[in-house]
């Protein structure tokens, strides 16, 4: 942290953001300052880190404080870049957008018009916690991602010492009947989701507040659109299966076994429900193109698929 008259800025681990101490912070920053500059990092090889040996995802927080509040507030996108694209960093990949002129939160995570007309489209509508119920047709969901979200119906198996378990990391929810659960699946997996998840989380966890958020109204889809979903939920859950494999790790005296699973390799059909989803929404071309092309080059990766499945415990 360093303070000047007038002046502040501070290095914030995402996954302190939403303590009671940082709302604070963040509500004193939103509130008081004149001019705020949020820059927001990847951390450690996923695919880079911004300080070598740092695991944390960073907020860097810039802000200049005066009485009057009518100032205006700038965001990045979430940044990630490869280690020899370093020397650019904050040359080229820093594109601050000016939140205030937009009317979103301001600690929305963009840097362009197209995410702010996204944004705007998604908050007309009611969220997912309308559907979420406390018991009836369960879906499990990996509770920390990386560069792709894994939703399935069924829980991936995991073992330790050869007995059989779920993992911690596994978490689930309810729906009210088969078919909402599909539509579900395929929503959560989707790369809309992956893109608005990272909007206002630690850009590490995926929670049940996470999901709660999500703007979705499934009334309005028409039965078309449902069955449509219902197939590519099948055909994206066969996929993962397809291209699994069982992966095997001893440390010391334990030895765990796990599915690793490789969305990558099923983008197809993920962009085949992101189609569906853009209709939906309203989405145009430029949008939809957008989210289907958001974080490509670092989700699409070897690397990206390995570092996903080695977040097990």
């Amino acid at each position: 942290m360093c303070v000047e008259e007038g002046r502040c800025g501070f290095i914030v681990p995402l996954s302190a953001y939403s303590t009671a101490t940082m709302n604070s912070l963040k509500n004193f920053v939103f509130t008081n300052v004149n001019l705020s500059w949020n820059s927001y990092y990847s951390a450690s090889d996923q695919p880079s880190s911004l300080f070598t040996g740092v695991r944390h995802r960073l907020l860097i927080t810039l802000n200049k404080y005066k009485s009057r509040t009518d100032g205006k507030k700038y965001s990045t996108n979430f940044i990630k870049w490869f280690n020899e694209e370093r020397p650019y960093l904050f040359n080229v990949f820093i594109k601050y957008y000016d939140l205030q002129s937009s009317l979103l939160p301001p600690n929305s995570k963009i840097s362009s018009s197209i995410e702010d007309s996204i944004l705007k489209k998604l908050s007309k509508r009611k969220t997912l916690n309308n559907y979420v119920k406390e018991y009836g047709v369960p879906i499990y969901y990996h509770n920390a991602p990386v560069h792709w979200h894994k939703v399935f119906d069924f829980i991936p198996y995991f073992a330790i010492n050869g007995l059989e378990q779920k993992s911690s990391h596994v978490k689930g929810l309810y729906l009210s009947n088969v078919e909402e659960s599909a539509i579900v699946i395929c929503l959560l997996n989707s790369s809309l989701f992956y893109w608005y998840n990272w909007q206002y989380s630690n850009c590490r966890d995926l929670s049940l507040k996470d999901i709660y958020r999500m703007p979705f109204e499934i009334d309005l889809l028409t039965a078309k659109q449902k069955s449509v979903f219902v197939k590519l939920k099948q055909n994206l859950l066969d996929s993962y299966r397809n291209f699994s494999k069982v992966y095997k790790r001893k440390l010391k005296k334990t030895r765990t076994e796990f599915d690793a699973f490789y969305p990558m390799y099923s983008k197809p059909i993920i962009d085949e429900i992101d189609k569906v989803l853009a209709v939906h929404y309203g989405f145009t071309e430029e949008e939809l193109d957008f989210i289907i092309n958001y974080d490509i080059k670092y989700r699409m990766g070897k690397e990206s698929a390995e570092a996903d499945n080695l977040e097990e415990e």
